[in-house]
């Protein structure tokens, strides 16, 4: 069992350390979605929240989009990138992920978050019906 698990939000000055780990483990991002990224860690529509390791490595994170529904006059948010790594599963990362995602989304005033999960991921599916996640035609989504 992980017992040393730090979660946080993810701020511009731990992106270099993102980078570095996935560098490490054979993956890159593009300039381009580096870009990206550093404008939404500057903006109040992105929360990212990661789980640290006891070495300090990045082992999880799940991001949150905060948008307006107009139509409706309330706030919904988006998940996306909810990640975790392989060696660290089956330990409550996701969940824990997940719920501070949820608690975030609260004190923001967002009232739905949504999801998209592929119809064929049963495993992503039953895991998100767990936290509440109701399973939608167009993805999952929870009211908050």
């Amino acid at each position: 069992m992980i017992t040393d698990i730090t979660y946080s939000i993810f701020t511009f000055e731990k992106l270099e350390k993102m980078l570095d780990h996935l560098s490490r483990r054979g993956k890159s991002i593009t300039a381009n979605r580096i870009k990206f990224l550093k404008q939404y860690l500057k903006s109040d529509v992105c929360t990212a929240i990661i789980a640290e390791n006891g070495d300090r490595d990045i082992i999880g994170v799940v991001t949150l989009y905060k948008l307006l529904r107009i139509e409706r006059d309330y706030y919904y948010g988006i998940i996306e990138d909810v990640y975790v790594d392989e060696k660290d599963r089956r330990h409550q990362i996701g969940t824990t992920l997940i719920q501070k995602c949820i608690k975030k989304a609260k004190k923001e005033g967002i009232k739905q978050i949504s999801l998209v999960v592929e119809k064929s991921n049963h495993t992503a599916k039953r895991f998100y019906e767990k936290l509440g996640f109701e399973d939608k035609e167009n993805g999952m989504s929870i009211f908050i």
